[in-house]
């Protein structure tokens, strides 16, 4: 987070051992690229490497937000640093899809 200058996260738990991380900062889609490929090379994570080049080839990524078949929605279980920027409108879209 604080090498390429995210100003916060959080980390959300969108079914066993998967989550999704929001980082505070709006970043291009090559930076985004960019700063999966170093996380999941310095954590030598295979799935990450995997979930990496998914994202490559679909040219997009994807955060659910609702429930899905007999998943829950994803929770929030940790945050740091500041929240008040992209992370202030995640979490505003969410709370629209979940009333809706």
């Amino acid at each position: 987070m604080k090498f390429f200058r995210l100003r916060g996260f959080i980390i959300l738990k969108s079914s066993k051992n998967h989550y999704h991380v929001v980082f505070d900062k709006s970043v291009s889609w090559e930076r985004n690229l960019h700063i999966v490929a170093w996380v999941a090379l310095e954590s030598k994570n295979e799935k990450l490497k995997s979930y990496l080049c998914m994202q490559c080839i679909k040219e997009s990524s994807t955060l659910r937000v609702s429930p899905k078949k007999d998943k829950l929605a994803p929770r929030i279980v940790f945050c740091y640093g500041k929240q008040d920027n992209e992370i202030k409108k995640f979490l505003k879209y969410r709370k629209l899809v979940k009333k809706s």
